[in-house]
C-alpha cells in the first residue's frame, strides 16, 4: 500500500545533459513510484524527498499541466522531444486517483510536441483516444518494460506493477489502434535470475507477438540508489545467487566477459527468429549497450523518426 499526497511543482521539465538520447527533456508528473521494482535506478531520488520512502509515499504534482503549458509556450522555437516518466511511471496506480495524464496530454497536443512514454501499466489504455489523437499530429512513442514473462517471478521483482502479460497486451492494443510507434524494453536482464536462454527466448517471442515496432534489451547496471536495495532483495528471492551476483559487479560495473557472453546469446536468439510471423527482421544493432530487435524499424530509424517531430 502507499500514501498519495498532493504537491505543487515549480517546474515541469528537466533538461537532460545526455546528447545521445532522442529526447531533450524529462517530464515527471509524480515523485515516487509504487511499482517497487527491486532494480529501480530512480531510488537515488530519495535524497530529494523529505520522506525516505520512495515506494510508499507518492506525491502527485497537481499543477503540472498548468506549469507545463507555461514552459512549452517558451520553447516553441526549440521543438523539444519529451520523455514522460524518467524517474517515475506516469501511469502507476496513483494515476487512477489523481488523474493527471489527460490534462498533460491535452497540453502536449496543443503544442504538438513529440513524446516518449514508457510505462509498466496498462492504465494507459484509459487514455487511448487522447494518445491516438496526439499521434495524428506529432510523433508518439509508447513503450513498456519487462524483465521476464514469468508471472510469478515478475511479482517478486516488480510487486506493484501489472503482470508482464497485461503490459504486452497493452502494447498490442496501442499498436493496433493508434499511429504511435510502440516498443518493448526487455531490461534489465538480471544476472543468474532472468538471463537463461529459454527465459530470454520466451520474452523475445512474447514481445514479438505484441506487434511492437522494436524490442530493446539491456543488462542491469547499478547506481548508488539501487545497488544495496537490489542485493538485499536478492538475498530474499534467491540467496543462492547472491555471491555470484556480487562477484559479477565487484568492480562496480557488470563483468565484461559475462556481458559479452550475454550478448552472444541474444544474437543467437535473434538469428533463430528470422522470418517468423511475416515481420521484417534486420541486423541486430547495438545502441548504447542495448541490443535492439527491429521488428519493423531499425534502432536508427526509430530514433530518427522521433527526432523529426
Amino acid at each position: 500500500m502507499y500514501k498519495l499526497k498532493a504537491m505543487r511543482s515549480k517546474s515541469a521539465l528537466h533538461k537532460l545533459k545526455n546528447k545521445h538520447l532522442p529526447y531533450q527533456y524529462d517530464l515527471n508528473i509524480y515523485r515516487g513510484c509504487s511499482h517497487n521494482c527491486i532494480y529501480c535506478y530512480a531510488r537515488y531520488m530519495k535524497q530529494y524527498s523529505k520522506e525516505l520512502d520512495y515506494e510508499h509515499t507518492i506525491y502527485a504534482k497537481t499543477n503540472i499541466a498548468k506549469v507545463l503549458d507555461s514552459e512549452l509556450s517558451k520553447l516553441r522555437d526549440e521543438s523539444p522531444v519529451l520523455n514522460l516518466g524518467g524517474v517515475t511511471d506516469s501511469y502507476q496506480e496513483s494515476e487512477k486517483t489523481a488523474g493527471l495524464m489527460p490534462s498533460v496530454l491535452k497540453v502536449i497536443k496543443k503544442y504538438r510536441v513529440p513524446i516518449v512514454i514508457c510505462t509498466k501499466s496498462d492504465l494507459i489504455l484509459r487514455d487511448i483516444e487522447l494518445i491516438d489523437d496526439l499521434s495524428k499530429v506529432t510523433r508518439v512513442n509508447v513503450a513498456t518494460s519487462i524483465s521476464t514473462v514469468d508471472k510469478d517471478l515478475a511479482l517478486k521483482l516488480e510487486p506493484g506493477a501489472p503482470s508482464p502479460q497485461a503490459r504486452l497486451k497493452m502494447i498490442q492494443v496501442i499498436s493496433e489502434n493508434t499511429n504511435a510507434m510502440t516498443g518493448v524494453h526487455l531490461f534489465p536482464i538480471l544476472p543468474k535470475l532472468t538471463d537463461g536462454y529459454e527465459q530470454l527466448k520466451r520474452s523475445v517471442e512474447s514481445s514479438h507477438r505484441s506487434q511492437a515496432d522494436y524490442l530493446m534489451l539491456g543488462s542491469l547496471y547499478f547506481n548508488k540508489g539501487c545497488r544495496g536495495y537490489y542485493l538485499n532483495a536478492i538475498k530474499q528471492i534467491n540467496p543462492n545467487i547472491y555471491s555470484e551476483t556480487l562477484k559479477l559487479y565487484q568492480s562496480g560495473r557488470l563483468d565484461l566477459r559475462y556481458k559479452k557472453e550475454l550478448y552472444k546469446m541474444i544474437a543467437s536468439i535473434k538469428e533463430g527468429k528470422e522470418g517468423k510471423e511475416g515481420k521484417e527482421n534486420k541486423e541486430v544493432i547495438t545502441c548504447n549497450s542495448n541490443e535492439v530487435f527491429p521488428f519493423k524499424l531499425s534502432a536508427e530509424e526509430a530514433i530518427e523518426w522521433l527526432k523529426k517531430g
